[in-house]
Parts: structure tokens; sequence; C-alpha cells
């Protein structure tokens, strides 16, 4: 169930309550296409991508088709991504993601809490996670502001049961 009002130019969604196999998602989604502009704030009960990801093979790699894109120079490769950041620019975006139990690649995480700010072409997604006894904090930033764009990847982990984690 959910309330929806939309003109081309604007889309709200408040609030939504939608059932997905054995997850629950709840929240609120705003789309400005004038700015653009985007707000979401959603909160998930339980995920399991595991479940939509494809079988893994007897190593534990995941099976994936053969690769039908040529080799590009890393001059055309900072060419195409800078083009498609580009939008990223103009983008106002602010959202927050929490999930009270995730699984992928089969490591259980709990209180997920994914937050994005997108603004003048920089973008910063933090992220913390209660993690086999420790805690996950990271981020992701995008800087699309330079030529070629830039990347940070931060992450720390602190009194994580490696053990448990490795026999995940």
């Amino acid at each position: 169930r959910f309330s929806f009002q939309g003109t081309p130019d604007r889309i709200q969604i408040s609030p939504f309550h939608l059932g997905l196999d054995k997850t629950t998602l709840e929240g609120d989604f705003l789309w400005n296409g004038k700015l653009p502009e985007i707000s979401l704030n959603l909160a998930v009960d339980t995920l399991d991508l595991d479940a939509y990801l494809p079988p893994t093979t007897a190593s534990g790699d995941q099976r994936t088709g053969e690769s039908t894109t040529s080799p590009t120079s890393a001059t055309d490769s900072a060419s195409n991504l800078a083009e498609f950041l580009e939008p990223l620019k103009t983008l106002k975006a602010e959202g927050k993601i929490t999930i009270q139990s995730l699984k992928v690649g089969g490591i259980t995480s709990k209180d997920v809490e994914l937050r994005l700010k997108a603004r003048d072409g920089r973008i910063e997604t933090p992220l913390k996670a209660a993690l086999y006894g420790g805690e996950l904090e990271g981020a992701v930033t995008v800087n699309s502001r330079t030529n070629p764009p830039e990347f940070a990847v931060t992450q720390r982990l602190q009194g994580v049961e490696m053990d448990s984690l490795g026999q995940a």
C-alpha cells in the first residue's frame, strides 16, 4: 500500500509499505525533475541478496556469462566515465536506508545504515553496520567536478570476530 502523487515534473510516494518475498520495505520517496532532486527514506526488515544472485561454482566463484566487450584505452575509459557522471553535477539527493538484517555473499550484518548525500557534483555514501560482534564503518565518495573524476573508499572494521566472518 502507498500514497502516490505525481505530475510530469514531480513524483511523491509517501508513505509506502511493500512486501517482496520475505522482505518488507517502508518509507517515502520524492523526485523533483526540474531541479533535479531526489529524497529517499527506506526501512527494510530482512534482506537476503544471496537469494537473487546467480549460483556459485564449487570454487565459490559466481558464474557469469562470457564478456562480449572489447578492451578500451585508459583515455577512452576516463572520457566515458566523465560522460557517465556528468548528470551528477546537478543532482541534489539525500537519503537514508536502514536494514535490520542483510545477507550478501554468505555474510550477515545487522543494523545496516546507508546514507546518501549528493550536491554540486559530489556524492557521499557513509555506511555503518553491526558485523559478527563488531562494527563496520565506511564511505564511498565520488567527486565528478574534477577531471578525471575522483573516487575514495574508506572502510574500518572494529571488534569483528574474524573466525565467524571467515566461516560465513
